[in-house]
């Protein structure tokens, strides 16, 4: 996802800040956030046995991403190559607290 908005960052706003705000799309926007959030869950099943904090730690850790990508674009997107690190240990703090 980092990749997409920093190639195309006013369609990564348009969709998960503008679009989701608006009632005319947010049932689209919260359909397609559910979908990716079922991915990540398949993707913790292996590493998270309790399914509801296995779905919390989906929803989590995508806000988490869309979030910090919206703050680096926001602040200008300092250091590109380091980008995706440190929006993956972000996401991997918020993952640590559902595995405990």
């Amino acid at each position: 996802m980092a990749d997409w908005a920093s190639t195309d960052p006013d369609s990564f706003r348009l969709l998960f800040h503008q679009a989701a705000r608006e009632p005319q799309f947010r049932q689209d926007v919260d359909d397609l956030r559910g979908e990716m959030a079922q991915e990540v869950r398949r993707s913790l099943a292996e590493v998270i046995d309790d399914l509801l904090w296995a779905r919390w730690a989906a929803q989590l850790s995508l806000t988490v991403t869309i979030e910090a990508i919206m703050a680096w674009l926001d602040i200008g997107r300092p250091e590109p190559g380091k980008a995706h690190a440190r929006i993956e240990r972000a996401v991997d703090a918020a993952l640590r607290s559902a595995r405990e």
